[in-house]
């Protein structure tokens, strides 16, 4: 049995063969990244609530990191984020500008409400008021995506995480890091943020390289069918 490949279509079969199997290494790669990534999380948020500082030179090594900060709440500056829904029910995660005691703002995730309770009117019991203590994780905003609606200002509602234009609503500055509480009143209702993230990429990776499989066999059975063809 002889074997005469296309010249053409060996080299489509190389090149596309290339593709894949360099898709199939960056997934690994990413799969590496993520693993890394997860196992920080872990680490970080399994530590003690430690003492935020006035200032943060690096916001990225404070990222996930249980912090305890103190201040009045400014209910005024309140701005929603849309949020998946839960218990069966369309809600808002709430934000709330921070004032600490040296003038510094932090826009704080005080927690989910359902939107029956969006106005702060229509809450059970008193928002928080005077000196409080917030424990909760410094969170960075996720990038937006060109599939990210823009903020609606009349409403106050942002589809994105952007803390300094969220502060700025209000006539406030805030830095572009912000935390998600731990604690807090009935509604809002805060939990401890789950940041379990997904790790699917070894299975992206053998997609990948399943895909380079496939097409090496049919390059070899047409190479095998052009050569039997070719003795006729």
């Amino acid at each position: 049995m002889r074997f005469r490949p296309s010249l053409w279509l060996t080299i489509f079969a190389a090149m596309a063969f290339a593709v894949l199997c360099g898709l199939g290494y960056w997934q690994l790669e990413r799969r590496a990244w993520k693993t890394g990534l997860i196992e920080q999380i872990a680490a970080r948020m399994g530590q003690p609530a430690r003492p935020l500082p006035q200032a943060i030179a690096d916001p990225a090594e404070w990222r996930f990191r249980r912090v305890e900060l103190s201040g009045v709440f400014r209910h005024e500056g309140e701005v929603y984020r849309a949020g998946r829904p839960e218990d069966g029910e369309i809600g808002y995660r709430v934000f709330t500008p921070l004032v600490r005691d040296n003038g510094q703002v932090v826009m704080v995730e005080r927690g989910w409400v359902p939107g029956r309770f969006r106005d702060p009117a229509a809450r059970p019991g008193e928002p928080p008021r005077g000196e409080v203590t917030v424990t909760g994780v410094l969170r960075l905003p996720d990038p937006d995506t060109i599939f990210t609606p823009g903020p609606d200002a009349a409403s106050r509602t942002w589809f994105a995480v952007d803390p300094p234009a969220m502060a700025a609503m209000s006539g406030l500055e805030a830095p572009a890091w912000y935390v998600v509480a731990e604690n807090g009143s009935e509604w809002p209702r805060a939990e401890r943020p789950d940041l379990n993230l997904r790790n699917t990429h070894l299975n992206y990776a053998l997609t990948w390289f399943s895909l380079a499989a496939v097409l090496a066999v049919i390059w070899l059975i047409m190479g095998f069918r052009r050569g039997r063809e070719g003795r006729r």
